[in-house]
């Protein structure tokens, strides 16, 4: 797994070669060591969307006298789900699509529920310190990461 530090700022896929290459070479500095038991694709989604939410329930130190909810279950929600039912909080999820409200409730969601009112806590990226906590905290628990994988594309496919 490899984020540049945003040293120079760098950032791999945006400003610099990297979002859809076959290869990329980046500075050792950039690179955080993969835990064992974690995949390949569990590796990538800690460094994108279950890094993001890992970093903002991190933030809210929920532990299991909390309730929260999160609106929304795509990759980035359904992972705060994930480690919402980690911490031992109670987690209420707000989805619209029913497939999504029972995958939620599948990895121990107490409540799925569909309704439009919204209030927002916005996240977004994290350090490389962050990435290798987020890799560890989903190997060490052996959290299933990888029901939030539904599809997989070749290289070539990603246009």
């Amino acid at each position: 797994m490899c984020i540049d530090p945003g040293a120079e700022k760098i950032y791999y896929g945006r400003t610099n070669h990297g979002g859809h290459a076959e290869r990329i070479a980046v500075r050792e500095t950039a690179c955080v060591p993969m835990p064992d038991g974690l995949s390949y694709e569990e590796g990538a989604a800690c460094a994108c969307g279950t890094g993001t939410a890992y970093d903002a329930l991190k933030r809210l130190d929920l532990s299991g006298r909390d309730t929260f909810a999160i609106y929304g279950q795509g990759p980035v929600g359904l992972s705060a789900a994930l480690f919402g039912v980690a911490t031992g909080a109670r987690v209420i999820v707000v989805e619209p699509v029913a497939y999504r409200r029972e995958l939620a409730k599948s990895l121990g969601c107490d409540a799925a529920i569909d309704h439009k009112q919204l209030t927002i806590h916005g996240s977004w990226t994290m350090s490389t310190i962050g990435l290798g906590e987020v890799a560890r905290y989903v190997a060490e628990r052996k959290l299933p990461l990888k029901k939030l994988i539904t599809h997989h594309f070749r290289l070539e496919q990603a246009a």
